[in-house]
């Protein structure tokens, strides 16, 4: 059996370098070449992605909306006062803002998940709960809520895959299996990666593939990213439809990162 795990070992190393031949030879639309952006692994982690991307484009959502405060009755402009009424009490939450600004952030793919995780913490400390344990029923079932809606937020924004079909939807759009056609050679040696990993537990054949699939992410997400900025949805779909793959084998490397100890990204 030894045999046949080094030939498809090797098969992976050459699909990465063939998709290391590709990415690098891909340029967008405008010129961007993406080959520069591959030797930046903290990128990955998402955690410092502003200094990749200068665009930065916004939805038109609706702003403004007044509403009255269900304990005091004064007019309440929702866009401003999200969570609190000037009474400090805990309000409704506000169906007409999306995720982006539930969470104080502008609406892009490109995004500080450092300065969002913080946001999301400080939220949390206001809104968990537990700090309404001693208040009315109507108060704590509303913190309930805000909380629920304010970790699913969180939880959408911060990985770039749910990111990204988050944006898609704020634009009336999804994607939908099949939607997209993913050249056959791609998946092929997709498959071919994700057998290596389910037949191997050598840690530096994984790491390797983990840090080559680190590349290839960040580069399909600065073409997304431009994609998203430019209002170009075919081409946000077509990244987000290979991404998901990538995504897929980030995960599994991540997964038996932990299961053997190794630590996780």
């Amino acid at each position: 059996m030894a045999a046949p795990m080094k030939t498809s070992v090797f098969t992976a190393f050459k699909c990465f370098r063939r998709f290391s031949v590709y990415f690098n030879a891909t340029r967008i639309r405008k010129g961007f070449i993406l080959t520069k952006y591959f030797n930046k692994p903290h990128l990955f982690g998402f955690e410092n992605e502003e200094s990749l991307f200068k665009k930065n484009k916004t939805f038109c959502t609706e702003t403004g909306t007044v509403k009255k405060c269900w304990k005091c009755g004064r007019p309440v402009n929702r866009s401003k006062h999200v969570f609190f009424c000037d009474c400090d009490i805990i309000l409704e939450p506000e169906s007409t803002l999306d995720y982006f600004q539930l969470l104080s952030t502008k609406t892009s793919f490109t995004q500080d998940l450092v300065k969002l995780n913080e946001t999301y913490k400080n939220l949390q400390k206001q809104l968990h709960p537990d700090k309404f344990s001693q208040k009315s029923e109507m108060e704590r079932h509303l913190s309930e809520k805000q909380s629920s809606l304010v970790n699913k937020a969180y939880n959408t924004l911060k990985h770039p895959m749910s990111r990204g079909l988050y944006m898609l939807k704020l634009y009336g759009e999804g994607l939908q299996e099949g939607e997209i056609q993913i050249d056959p050679d791609f998946l092929m040696e997709i498959l071919e990666i994700n057998e290596t990993l389910a037949q191997t537990n050598d840690k530096t054949i994984i790491l390797e593939i983990g840090q080559t699939n680190h590349k290839h992410m960040t580069g399909l997400m600065y073409i997304l990213s431009q994609a998203f900025d430019n209002a170009d949805i075919p081409q946000a779909k077509s990244i987000l439809a290979q991404l998901k793959y990538f995504a897929n084998i980030h995960d599994k490397v991540e997964n038996m990162k932990m299961e053997y100890g190794w630590g996780i990204d």
